[in-house]
């Protein structure tokens, strides 16, 4: 339904141009036979979604999205746009290739709805992506270490993260392969839903209460969105 790419670029207006030659797909979707069982909340969520396949022509360069849509009962409209990648570079956790293969990554998503709830895709640049996965802590690295010196801290081993999620004021969002813990590095924000690590200063890394695993975070952030759907 073209309806649906018409509100996605009015609500994201930034994200396609006026040079792009865009084709859709309407598909319905199909998923292995461990996606579901694994990510059960996140399963529900999507089978209620109207599903369409982007193909994005970008100075001769093909991209490729799922654009998820959904209208909740008094009509207000929220939308992901995901993006897809056949290769995914770095070793990472079975569960985190599921999702990826399953739905790609969310590059975008808004939502009609207003209220005071946070979410864990708020202000996100991404979450998920493949070719956005990266290991250690990046530019934040000398930022951490600095304040682990200043406070006589002893910093975590950065080097087995890999970031799944950016925020637009930097904060990033990593899965620990050592321990398979979600972990936030969150220089900026106003977070309601997270502790500090133990023997960590404030502003480095956090974990999220009530969340240890990936599959942990994926099925909360699917709770959230199950909220705005209905």
């Amino acid at each position: 339904m073209k309806d649906n790419f018409l509100k996605f670029c009015s609500e994201i207006p930034w994200f396609f141009t006026d040079t792009d030659d865009v084709t859709i797909y309407d598909v319905e979707l199909s998923f292995s036979d461990r996606f579901a069982p694994l990510f059960p909340e996140l399963h529900q969520l999507l089978i209620r979604a109207e599903s369409q396949l982007l193909e994005l022509n970008r100075e001769d360069e093909i991209s490729k999205f799922y654009l998820f849509s959904w209208e909740n009962t008094i009509g207000e409209k929220s939308g992901w746009l995901c993006k897809i990648e056949e290769e995914i570079q770095l070793e990472i956790p079975e569960e985190l290739e599921i999702l990826i293969r399953n739905m790609g990554g969310i590059q975008e998503s808004y939502s009609e709805i207003v209220d005071d709830e946070q979410r864990f895709t708020d202000n996100q640049n991404f979450l998920f992506i493949a070719s956005e996965l990266r290991k250690g802590a990046g530019l934040w690295e000398e930022f951490y270490l600095d304040l682990c010196k200043d406070e006589n801290k002893t910093p975590i081993d950065t080097s087995d993260l890999i970031r799944i999620a950016e925020e637009a004021n930097g904060n990033e969002t990593f899965f620990d392969l050592k321990t398979s813990q979600i972990l936030i590095f969150a220089p900026d924000h106003d977070f309601e839903y997270v502790t500090v690590l133990e023997n960590q200063p404030e502003y480095t890394f956090y974990t999220i209460n009530e969340v240890t695993t990936i599959v942990d975070y994926v099925e909360t952030l699917a709770k959230q969105w199950n909220v705005v759907t209905e």
